[in-house]
C-alpha cells in the first residue's frame, strides 16, 4: 500500500508540494484491495486532509472566513459514498489551496489583509473602514476603491456578509443564547442586528434558529 504520509512533500517550497499524482496513486491502489473496510479508507482521506491543513499552517496561509469550509473535509468525507468522491474532495481542496496561494501572492495582497482584519475583528462593534485603513496605514478612499475593484463588492457589504454568515452559525448552535449572538458579531444593539439579519436573510434571527438549530 502506498505510504500516504508522503503525499505532502515538504522539501518543495511552492504550491506543487501538494501532489495530486500521489493522491491518484493512493486511490488506484485502494481499488486493488476490495476487502479494505470503508472506515479505514475514509481514515486515509481524513489523514490526507489533516496533512494538507498542516501544509497550509506551515505556510502561515490564513483562508478567509467565507472559505472556512475548505479547512476541514471531515463531514464531507464521512458522508461520501464512493472512492471517486473521496478522491475528488481531496483533489478539489488541493486545487483550491494552490490557486488561493497563487492569487494571494503569499499574503502580499492588500485585499487579503483587509479581509483578514475584518475576519479577526468581526466581533468588534467599532469595526469600520476607518479602523481598517488606520491598521493598514492606508487611506479610506484607497482601500474602498481597491476592494471594490478586486472583489466587486464594497468593504461594508463584505463586513455585513461575514457577520450574517457568522450569525447563522451561532444561531444554529442551541448552546448560544439569542441575546449573545448579536454581540458576538459586533452588534451592540440586538434590535438593529435583527433588522439587518432580516434584510439580508428574509427572516428574523429567532425564526432562523427554529428552522436550523442543531
Amino acid at each position: 500500500m502506498l505510504h500516504i504520509g508522503n503525499v505532502i512533500n515538504r522539501e518543495k517550497g511552492c504550491a506543487a508540494a501538494l501532489d495530486i499524482l500521489l493522491i491518484k496513486r493512493l486511490t488506484n491502489e485502494i481499488r486493488h484491495f476490495d476487502n479494505t473496510q470503508i472506515i479505514n479508507i475514509k481514515n486515509y482521506y481524513n489523514f490526507l486532509d489533516t496533512q494538507i491543513n498542516k501544509f497550509i499552517e506551515d505556510r502561515n496561509c490564513i483562508i478567509p472566513y467565507e472559505f472556512e469550509n475548505v479547512r476541514s473535509l471531515w463531514m464531507s468525507i464521512s458522508s461520501a459514498n464512493t472512492l471517486s468522491e473521496l478522491e475528488n474532495m481531496i483533489v478539489d481542496k488541493i486545487n483550491f489551496i494552490n490557486e488561493f496561494i497563487k492569487n494571494e501572492s503569499a499574503h502580499d495582497s492588500v485585499v487579503w489583509k483587509i479581509k483578514k482584519y475584518i475576519n479577526d475583528n468581526i466581533s468588534n462593534p467599532d469595526l469600520s473602514i476607518s479602523t481598517i485603513a488606520d491598521n493598514l496605514f492606508l487611506t479610506n478612499t484607497y482601500i474602498c476603491s481597491l476592494f471594490k475593484k478586486e472583489t466587486g463588492e464594497t468593504i461594508n457589504q463584505y463586513i455585513i456578509s461575514i457577520r450574517i454568515k457568522t450569525a447563522k452559525e451561532y444561531l444554529s448552535d442551541r448552546n448560544i443564547k439569542l441575546a449573545d449572538v448579536s454581540k458576538k458579531i459586533g452588534y451592540s444593539d440586538s434590535k438593529y442586528f435583527s433588522k439587518v439579519f432580516k434584510k439580508n436573510v428574509g427572516i428574523i434571527p429567532s425564526d432562523y434558529r427554529e428552522r436550523h438549530m442543531k
